[in-house]
């Protein structure tokens, strides 16, 4: 239904107030509960209805005309607490109708009073939609075809503002939005944005607000020509913080007088507050400093406006927001306690104006009521008394008010953790054969991974090294640690002298991996007809597919990412990975302990390369990769630290290549292991260092790495534009024969991965090759 030529009217008849909870069908009515509010009821499809307050902004509803009447102000009126057309990019939109409701785009829902523009941006899952029963624009359920898309991965123009575009990870799925530039439409013919014009450009990469409505903001990300602008809106009346990086309540930064003096407002660079303590009681009062001005503090208590020129306030936490006089409610809810002791309390704009932290640990409940009869997620314990359990196997990490004979696994032996590898029953402390493969653990090359045949090709006093354990492995004497086997005869291709089953053996078969018995090769080429475009039958052609001998790998992707953390034990913040492009660029938010971002292709020989960006201006320490990762104790790690610094130990500048063969695993062993530039014994081992070049912040910086594990050959390259910052020649080392690939960091925030990609090669590029020709 084309909604832009109906005609919007009101289902008249229907005018007295009603409760929130008691919807008498679907539209807009009046809340009767409250002045100038009113209650969206929206159908819950299962023959009730949904409730969904709002209100007026001071003004009075008015039921006949379904708008917020300019002709009735309530009590108490907020009107005067009004965002003035100027400050809102969506004013220009109630010039036609200055008092009703509409929708601005597919998300955002504005109501319209006296010319002026209220926003409500619709939560995950609604749509603005323009419909009868609610004489206007409503944020409505479901996925409207004019709103989300049909097919995966394609663009389409906002159906209400042709500025703006969105995309779909499936089909009618939540949709991705982005912007155009001001002045600029977007087309869905040529899926571009056209007609240039002015809308603030992006410059640097790096996220930002938008200056005149800081609910909205937009990454810019550098490409080889310009820049891409992504555009994103904050939700619940958050506003996104330039410091942070992420879209917070305002008010957690509410000014609270705690001595006489003037004090600038933290929500606003032109006002200050004048604290003083009249009759006993503190009071506050709130000014303006005059336009082009803002209030710069000389000492604390003292200020006074200066002209803006654009050099203070840098680490304001909304500096470049415009925002509305009194955007926060002006009572101190959390002053009167209302979170259990303990529980942190912190204001809100919105009704209920406060929001409690988590429970203690050993209590649950939601911050308001608390209870100590249960352990919560991540602890366990018995009658309430609770510590970590940071594995979830349901016992303590440290021991807990100890445990009797009876539900001890080794009543003998002093094993508060109660690990049992195998599941007998008898934990791993007291276990001879902690894997129950038949080997006893003094004489087992994997005492925790089950291994009767206790193989060892490389003889390196470990069990084979290609990730996979023996009993499962489809070639057990051949590493081949991406396990494809495309006839599925239960022999892996590595070792199968027929890989697809056709009758001719791999090597003079024109189609190894797909079946032809025939032969058939036209154009004498050499490759069969089967196989022309796409040797391994994976239905994506050989010039777009990562691993043409492998139909398992098709693309580069790292949406099924899993973080490793390499010191769980430590009480510090777990990393934040945030996903974009189809899981080849990869954000990290947060300074946290070493971890892992780990993809879940394994592979064998490959090229492994991307985008190193770090927008951090504070920190200096490790951004990196991993490859060939069998599992959290072995796997290789190229580390690059911008500088030099002593912790408990020292940690060079530059680059580190580490075999990591940890005998304990993931742990503070590991995690200083990790962090010193040397070999550890019993687990790490450094193969390569180059201490010459730490990283800059905001500049991009291009990694290749080849690796053969076959031969046992690794080389890794470092580019800044096209300058080669480092090339560490021909690293050998043959320990590890294949395995998942995955992003690395340790103490270090706001790191982009970027432009990843990963490819099957079995050639030994020309540089490598001329080395282990010259190799003695």
């Amino acid at each position: 239904m084309d909604w832009n030529g109906v005609i919007l009217i009101m289902i008249v008849g229907i005018t007295a107030g009603v409760a929130a909870d008691d919807c008498p069908g679907e539209g807009r009515f009046p809340d009767s509960s409250i002045c100038g509010a009113y209650v969206d009821c929206v159908d819950d499809g299962n023959g009730g209805y949904n409730a969904r307050k709002g209100d007026c902004d001071g003004f009075m509803y008015n039921a006949t005309s379904g708008e917020c009447s300019k002709d009735g102000m309530c009590v108490n009126s907020r009107h005067t607490r009004s965002v003035t057309p100027d400050m809102n990019p969506y004013s220009h939109l109630c010039e036609a109708k200055p008092d009703g409701f509409l929708c601005a785009n597919c998300k955002t829902q504005v109501m319209c009073v006296q010319g002026q523009a209220f926003v409500r941006h619709c939560i995950e899952g609604d749509f603005c939609l323009n419909k009868l029963q609610f004489a206007g624009g409503v944020c409505y359920p479901g996925a409207p075809v004019q709103c989300t898309c049909e097919r995966p991965h394609e663009f389409r123009v906002d159906y209400y503002d042709p500025q703006r575009f969105f995309a779909c990870a499936e089909s009618y799925s939540e949709p991705v939005a982005y912007k155009c530039l001001d002045g600029m439409a977007f087309h869905e013919s040529s899926s571009q944005c056209l007609n240039n014009a002015g809308f603030p450009p992006c410059t640097v990469s790096g996220v930002f607000a938008n200056p005149n409505n800081c609910g909205e903001y937009y990454t810019c990300i550098a490409l080889r020509h310009g820049f891409l602008q992504r555009f994103s809106m904050c939700s619940n009346n958050t506003l996104f913080n330039e410091k942070t990086q992420t879209c917070e309540d305002p008010c957690i930064y509410q000014f609270e007088c705690q001595e006489d003096g003037r004090f600038g407002d933290p929500l606003n660079v032109r006002y200050y507050f004048e604290c003083v303590v009249q009759n006993g009681q503190m009071k506050k009062s709130r000014y303006s400093c005059p336009e082009g001005y803002i209030w710069y503090a000389e000492n604390p208590g003292v200020g006074r406006c200066v002209e803006d020129n654009g050099d203070y306030y840098f680490d304001y936490p909304f500096r470049n927001c415009k925002n509305p006089g009194d955007l926060c409610h002006d009572q101190n809810y959390c002053a009167q306690a209302p979170c259990y002791p303990g529980v942190i309390c912190r204001s809100l704009s919105v009704a209920p104006h406060f929001i409690c932290g988590p429970c203690p640990a050993g209590f649950t409940g939601d911050g308001i009521t608390c209870k100590g009869l249960e352990c919560p997620v991540g602890y366990a314990g018995t009658s309430g008394e609770c510590a970590r359990d940071s594995d979830l196997d349901g016992y303590p990490d440290s021991e807990l008010n100890g445990w009797g004979n009876v539900c001890d696994n080794c009543p003998a032996v002093s094993n508060p953790s109660q690990k049992d590898t195998d599941g007998d029953e008898m934990g791993d402390e007291c276990d001879d054969d902690i894997d129950n493969d038949g080997t006893a653990n003094i004489n087992d090359n994997c005492r925790f991974t089950a291994n009767a045949n206790q193989n060892d090709l490389d003889r390196d006093g470990l069990g084979d090294d290609d990730g996979v354990e023996d009993s499962i492995d489809n070639c057990p004497d051949v590493a081949n640690s991406d396990q494809s086997d495309v006839d599925g005869d239960g022999s892996g291709d590595a070792c199968d002298t027929d890989s697809d089953g056709d009758g001719v053996d791999d090597t003079g078969d024109n189609c190894a991996l797909i079946p032809n018995s025939g032969q058939l090769d036209s154009d004498g080429d050499g490759r069969g007809d089967a196989c022309t475009n796409d040797f391994d039958g994976d239905q994506i052609v050989d010039t777009e597919d990562v691993c043409i001998n492998n139909p398992r790998v098709r693309s580069t992707d790292f949406r099924k990412l899993q973080t490793v953390a390499l010191n769980p034990g430590a009480a510090t913040t777990p990393p934040v990975w945030v996903i974009h492009d189809n899981g080849t660029e990869i954000h990290q938010l947060v300074n946290s302990d070493p971890a892992i971002a780990l993809g879940d292709h394994s592979l064998g020989n490959v090229d492994f390369e991307g985008t190193f960006f770090i927008e951090d201006l504070t920190d200096d320490d490790f951004v990196g990769f991993v490859f060939s990762y069998q599992s959290n104790a072995k796997f290789y790690v190229m580390m690059w630290k911008q500088a030099t610094q002593r912790w408990f130990s020292k940690a060079e500048r530059g680059f580190t290549l580490k075999l990591i063969n940890s005998r304990t695993g993931p742990g503070t062993e590991l995690r200083d292991a990790l962090w010193v530039t040397r070999s550890t014994k019993a687990q790490a081992k450094l193969l390569w260092q180059d201490n010459r070049i730490g990283w800059s912040p905001n500049v991009a910086y291009r990694w290749l790495l080849h690796h053969r594990p076959g031969i046992g050959t690794m080389r890794f390259y470092l580019y800044k534009g096209d300058y080669q910052v480092t090339d560490s020649g021909n690293i050998y080392d043959d320990t590890l024969k294949g395995g998942r690939l995955g992003l690395f960091c340790f103490s270090q925030e706001k790191i982009i991965w970027s432009n990843i990609k990963y490819t099957c090669s079995d050639d030994i590029p020309a540089d490598m090759a001329a080395d282990l020709n010259s190799r003695p």
